[in-house]
């Protein structure tokens, strides 16, 4: 098991990545990837504590998971089950619990892991995002289709959009 720390490279082959954010689930649970250029001291604080709002929605063969953290812009990643390598069964969480989430920041300019924080997503929220990704699960799945849904979606909708029309959410409380 690789131990992840704040202040040195979050993957010792990689030094550079583009900007944007990425959203997986492995068998630890789901994870938020948030790569920015030489972020600021306040995003940075962003993503260590504070007010976060999490969301999702299903287009097509796409679940958008929809997030905002802090003073950080609302951040959109598509995301398909059949794409987790490392997901082998999600499960439903216990009475009263959620599903965690990792949220990575990191430095897209050198590789540099800039924060780690874990939040426990509500557990409704949590109960109707896996129900979304069992029934994704159980559908045939084709990439360049997938990809085709992605790009439409992303022509046809900006993040707000996305973000209104989401049913789905989760808010935490400040730190």
């Amino acid at each position: 098991m690789e131990i992840l720390k704040v202040g040195e490279l979050f993957n010792k082959d990689k030094t550079s990545y583009m900007e944007g954010c990425r959203f997986d689930i492995d068998s630890s649970g789901a994870n938020l990837f948030i790569y920015l250029n030489n972020p600021t001291k306040d995003e940075i604080e962003s993503c260590k504590k504070g007010k976060a709002i999490f969301k999702f929605i299903k287009l097509d063969s796409v679940i958008f998971f929809v997030a905002k953290l802090g003073l950080l812009q609302t951040l959109d990643c598509p995301y398909n089950v059949h794409l987790s390598k490392k997901l082998s069964k999600i499960e439903y969480p216990g009475e009263n619990m959620g599903l965690k989430l990792n949220v990575y920041l990191i430095n897209a300019a050198n590789g540099i892991l800039e924060a780690m924080r874990i939040i426990a997503l509500g557990e409704n929220f949590s109960r109707a995002f896996i129900d979304t990704i069992k029934e994704q699960g159980n559908t045939p799945f084709d990439l360049s289709q997938y990809r085709l849904e992605v790009n439409h979606n992303y022509a046809k909708y900006s993040t707000k959009q996305l973000d209104k029309m989401c049913r789905f959410y989760f808010k935490t409380e400040e730190n």
